[in-house]
């Protein structure tokens, strides 16, 4: 299959067969396409297919438009405040995509809730082979620094109980191996960056509606972090 967006077309162009079966070469160059989308009213700018063969198509109109090869009309769209540049779906959960604009600004989008995914955390990991992304609904996602590839996602939440959805990721910060996350349901929780596993979890500091981050000491022995109560809380970091 390939995806035809000429930079002077508002129309998204699929030309090919969904069958799968090889095609002979000479339906490359078919005057019918497979599909037509329309629906942007200007220049398309970028594409993202994924494994559900669902589209992205981004453009100067200032949204990103959802498709899907089964449907002929737009499924959602998502409003921008300047042209989409990029776009692209998380590869292995394609509910989420990143959007790119000239506002200078990188999104993430939700697309059930038809939300952008507010980052509320930032940091790097691995001397700066990863970028650690937090969300506002409980998720720190993994990027890697080179062309900001996609790598993992770390749901933090608890497993049961009212905790069990995920809060706003409020801090992020990293010492060696250790990557230290506050999150509004006033939990400190410590994952180790190999693997990615929760290896602690501090309780004590009540952080449920501020922007709070837990912080390492400077030789990494020691959590200190700030309470909705006013008290300072210190904390031993083991393992």
């Amino acid at each position: 299959m390939l995806f035809h967006a000429p930079l002077l077309s508002f129309h998204l162009v699929v030309l090919g067969d969904l069958s799968g079966e090889e095609q002979e070469s000479t339906s490359l160059f078919s005057s019918k396409p497979y599909a037509i989308f329309k629906g942007h009213t200007a220049d398309i700018l970028d594409l993202s297919w994924s494994k559900n063969y669902f589209i992205l198509s981004s453009g100067m109109d200032r949204t990103v438009k959802l498709w899907h090869l089964s449907r002929a009309e737009c499924l959602c769209c998502f409003q921008h405040v300047d042209f989409v540049t990029c776009v692209a779906f998380l590869p292995k959960d394609d509910r989420y995509f990143l959007s790119g604009s000239l506002d200078g600004k990188l999104r993430m989008w939700h697309i059930p809730d038809k939300k952008v995914k507010f980052i509320t955390a930032l940091t790097f990991v691995k001397n700066g082979k990863f970028a650690v992304v937090g969300t506002y609904n409980g998720r720190c996602f993994f990027y890697s620094t080179d062309q900001l590839k996609y790598h993992t996602v770390v749901d933090v939440r608890s497993t049961r109980g009212r905790n069990a959805k995920g809060h706003k990721i409020t801090g992020l910060a990293v010492h060696g191996d250790k990557l230290l996350v506050t999150s509004n349901d006033s939990r400190i929780r410590m994952y180790d960056v190999r693997d990615k596993a929760l290896t602690c979890k501090f309780r004590g500091a009540q952080n449920e509606r501020s922007q709070i981050r837990a912080a390492f000491s400077p030789d990494g022995r020691h959590i200190v972090c700030g309470s909705e109560d006013k008290l300072v809380f210190f904390f031993i970091a083991v393992a």
